[in-house]
């Protein structure tokens, strides 16, 4: 083989090669939709679509704990508003029994209903989401925070807060603690009007009235608090999914093919890698043409 046409071979086959790399890349680009996969597809694009994915991440990390505390919020104003209705049945009861013309056994049977409006009281105290005490502060999966003991309602939680981070830099406290909810007087007011009631104490019945009231209100302005939060946290969802939403199209924009254009280009490659493959052949042939002569 002559020096000039083996260069020409070296020259027709690798361009061949460059032709079939190319018609493998717009191939793969057709079939997955995506142009910009490794570095060496384009750097500067497989650079910002990095940054927008590692980006994206971050977002939708805090978009789940956006979600998962909004869930343990909804979770608590449905204990807290189960609470305030039999705070009212309490106070029902009380009024009922501040009657002065009962006797001491109609007393004790409204005893008798309190005490089992505090179990249930406690009950919901206790209550948890997804298997973690809602009431407990940060002891989330250690038995039961609250206790009905003879002498009243017993708590072994903490009052420390339980915070979800929301966005960069931002932690939100999602939790009510058990402390908080015996601060309201929910437990002590029912416990005193169930042993008024048990020693037939007309006046302590009557004045459990004010004491339930109150306790009502405090109820009240806890899970007022608690839908505040909700209420940032709405907002909070509704921004991240916008911001998701965008940061998704960011690394589309970078990444995905144009199908259209793509298509083009196979084509053209495709006929330019066949017309590589006809010089090859034609040069192999002359080859061997030479040789035989």
């Amino acid at each position: 083989m002559r020096i000039t046409q083996l260069i020409m071979l070296r020259n027709s086959i690798r361009t061949f090669n460059e032709r079939r790399t190319n018609l493998d890349r717009l191939q793969n680009a057709i079939t997955t939709g995506k142009e910009v996969q490794n570095p060496s597809d384009d750097p500067v694009r497989f650079s910002r679509a990095l940054r927008f994915k590692e980006t994206l991440a971050q977002q939708q990390q805090y978009l789940k704990n956006a979600k998962d505390a909004s869930a343990w919020i909804d979770a608590t104003l449905n204990s807290l508003a189960e609470i305030q209705s039999l705070v009212i049945s309490a106070k029902e009861i009380a009024m009922k029994a501040a009657d002065g013309m009962l006797d001491d056994e109609a007393r004790q049977n409204f005893s008798v209903s309190i005490d089992r409006i505090l179990d249930d009281v406690v009950s919901l105290a206790n209550s948890k989401y997804l298997d973690k005490n809602l009431f407990g502060g940060t002891q989330t999966g250690e038995g039961v925070p609250f206790t009905k003991t003879d002498a009243g309602v017993e708590y072994s939680g903490n009052d420390h807060k339980i915070t979800r981070r929301i966005t960069q830099g931002f932690l939100l406290e999602v939790n009510v603690t058990g402390q908080q909810l015996i601060d309201t007087g929910v437990f002590d007011a029912l416990v005193s009007l169930k042993e008024a009631l048990a020693n037939n104490d007309v006046d302590t019945v009557r004045d459990s009235l004010d004491i339930l009231s109150e306790v009502n209100d405090n109820l009240g302005h806890l899970s007022a608090q608690s839908a505040s939060v909700r209420n940032t946290l709405e907002l909070t969802v509704s921004r991240l999914e916008s911001t998701i939403i965008d940061l998704q199209s960011n690394i589309s924009e970078e990444e995905d093919v144009n199908m259209a254009e793509a298509i083009s280009k196979y084509e053209a490659e495709q006929m330019a890698y066949q017309a590589a493959m006809e010089v090859v052949n034609r040069i192999m042939n002359l080859n061997v043409l030479d040789y035989l002569r």
